[in-house]
């Protein structure tokens, strides 16, 4: 009995030890979400703008033509409505001199949840800069607020002692383009990761969403980002119809400043870097056109 006793002191010891080393060693780990909004806490009130949404927001980058505007950008890799709600909930209380949300989704964004396609770890991830989880348990919390399971246990950084998921990249090296796999690529998006059963969840965040925004007394822009042509081809018709109707019909009850361009004829292929991210020219495209339509834009155009 006492060997067995003292076996499972030195066990526990031991297991004490390595978990301590190993939150030590990853202390200074940066995910994807550190990269982005680790500095936000600092610089909350010096921001006029919030650029947020997923991977296709993420492509604007900062870029305005607004006049003294000082613009956040808070998208992140394949951000659900979940992660925008989740953000904007935090963060947009303590944002008191930002006037304008330019929120990107994609039709697809109704169906999607990133916790339903393998990838609950980014939920946990984010935990630190939103205190909420979409499956909230004791043993997530405990994993969110571990340095080694934020890094999804990376064992890279063991061996190289750098971090090579804290980037905003979202687009792979050396990309070569192809119809093949932009046919993959739309289908992921409309297929893989759309989920019908979502869908109603997925529409109340967003009227969740429209009443945070304006219980905070901003402006919401919300806009639909353009796609290659290929993508478009490529995605399943059924799946993009139906989320198209849903969002127009909540549209409807809400007086919301709304730009459709995923069918845009102005945007055409060499304003892409890939099959669904907008390059350089394609984001200027899109922030002109969404900015000319302002109030004070317009005001300014005329004096």
């Amino acid at each position: 009995m006492k060997k067995l006793l003292k076996a499972l002191i030195l066990f526990f010891i031991f297991t004490g030890i390595i978990i301590f080393l190993l939150e030590k060693k990853y202390s200074a780990y940066q995910n994807t979400y550190d990269v982005i909004l680790k500095d936000l806490k600092i610089n909350a009130s010096l921001y006029t703008d919030i650029y947020i949404g997923n991977s296709h927001t993420m492509a604007l980058d900062t870029f305005t033509d607004k006049e003294q505007a000082r613009v956040i950008n808070l998208a992140t890799p394949g951000q659900d409505l979940f992660k925008t709600y989740s953000i904007l909930k935090k963060w947009l209380p303590l944002m008191k001199n930002v006037e304008y949300i330019y929120m990107g989704l994609d039709y697809e964004n109704i169906g999607q949840n990133l916790s339903f396609s393998g990838l609950d770890y980014e939920d946990r991830q984010l935990f630190k800069y939103t205190d909420t989880l979409y499956k909230y348990s004791l043993e997530n919390v405990m994993m969110a607020k571990s340095n080694f399971f934020r890094a999804n246990r990376d064992i890279n950084y063991i061996l190289w002692g750098k971090d090579f998921s804290g980037n905003k990249n979202f687009i792979p090296p050396g990309l070569i383009l192809n119809d093949e796999d932009c046919k993959k690529r739309a289908l992921e998006h409309s297929q893989i990761r759309y989920k019908p059963d979502l869908v109603e969840e997925n529409l109340k965040l967003l009227e969740n969403i429209f009443s945070l925004i304006e219980f905070n007394q901003k402006k919401l822009i919300l806009f639909v980002p353009p796609k290659r042509s290929c993508f478009i081809q490529n995605s399943l018709t059924k799946n993009i119809i139906f989320a198209k109707a849903k969002i127009y019909a909540v549209l409807k009850s809400h007086s919301i400043t709304f730009y459709d361009f995923y069918n845009d004829s102005n945007f055409n292929d060499t304003d892409f870097i890939d099959y669904d991210h907008l390059n350089k020219n394609g984001r200027i495209k899109l922030i002109e056109k969404i900015n000319y339509q302002l109030p004070e834009k317009k005001k300014t155009d005329t004096l």
